[in-house]
């Protein structure tokens, strides 16, 4: 079996066909569940990213109040 590279179009079609071929005619069902899977995935790494943006802007506040804290005790 040829492997691709991770971030290849090959690649991702060869995953997406994995989860695709789960669609069945005879459950309707069963494609809307993986439809409103990818989205949920979509949500959820969105709401991920958004907080870990968050905490960084947090841990560049701390970091900075604690240099000016520095630099303040250095010049006295």
């Amino acid at each position: 079996m040829k492997t691709y590279p991770y971030d290849s179009v090959k690649n991702f079609t060869d995953l997406f066909a994995d989860i695709i071929c789960s669609a069945d005619a005879d459950n309707p069902e069963t494609g809307n569940n993986l439809v409103q899977g990818f989205f949920n995935a979509l949500q959820d790494w969105r709401k991920y990213h958004i907080e870990a943006a968050a905490e960084y802007q947090r841990l560049i506040e701390l970091a900075t109040d604690i240099a000016n804290d520095s630099q303040s005790t250095i010049q006295s």
